[in-house]
């Protein structure tokens, strides 16, 4: 599919995709230039669904065509309301027409209902390579990083977020085994220039410090980048030998 704009597709439709297994089904708004291109959606709770019970056991269908982009948001933000959203079959997390905004947070009761979707789901082997092997080698544009970062400022502005993120932090970091850390810290040799030994160092940080030079312009005499780094040649300790 081509990267243009939504704005300059040539059709723009309200669709519905249910799942035939479960009878759940999702509404959603598309823009597209060939009508049968396969899109089912892309609603949170819709792709766990398609994930589990597979893309031939989901069927979408067309309920109205808009004139163009800015009528089907509007129509979508009418259709998709909270009472809509309540029916226990309905796979939508939000009213329509507020899935793209930008700095938009989904509810108290949205996020429940994410978190209880995706609760002890887990991703496989496979699904993580096929992600992974669609993201090597792009990079996004400045307009998508401002509006990540945009996003993120909107987000950390909610304290119950802030306070659960810290929490998240905490935890991870007490779980780090600082033996292992420890074991990871490689002892580092001090030369002259014509070879003669001058001191040992515990680690790149502590012989970085001693002799007034960053961290990086020793790892660079040790990783082969750089012979030497102001009169002096380091030397990763060789552990055999010690």
């Amino acid at each position: 599919m081509s990267m243009r704009h939504p704005e300059r597709r040539k059709f723009h439709f309200i669709y519905r995709t249910t799942c035939t297994i479960t009878g759940r089904w999702y509404v959603g708004m598309h823009s597209t230039d060939t009508i049968d291109d396969n899109y089912l959606g892309s609603g949170k709770l819709l792709w766990p669904s398609i994930q589990k019970h597979g893309r031939e056991n989901h069927v979408r269908e067309v309920l109205e065509f808009c004139s163009d982009r800015k009528a089907l948001i509007k129509r979508e933000h009418r259709l998709v309301d909270d009472k809509f959203i309540d029916d226990p079959l309905c796979m939508n997390l939000m009213k329509g027409g507020l899935g793209n905004s930008p700095g938009y947070v989904a509810s108290l009761q949205a996020r429940q209902r994410i978190s209880a979707a995706l609760k002890g789901r887990t991703i496989t082997v496979e699904t993580r390579q096929k992600i992974r092997k669609t993201r090597i080698g792009k990079t996004q544009s400045v307009e998508a990083n401002k509006k990540t970062g945009e996003a993120t400022l909107v987000r950390f502005q909610d304290a119950e977020f802030r306070n659960k993120h810290s929490e998240a932090v905490r935890q991870a970091m007490k779980k780090v085994d600082r033996s292992v850390l420890q074991s990871r810290q490689k002892s580092v040799d001090q030369y002259d220039l014509v070879g003669n030994f001058i001191n040992r160092f515990s680690s790149i940080s502590v012989a970085a410090e001693a002799v007034g030079l960053s961290r990086t312009m020793v790892g660079y005499v040790l990783n082969g980048r750089a012979k030497s780094s102001r009169g002096f040649v380091w030397k990763f300790v060789d552990e055999k030998a010690t």
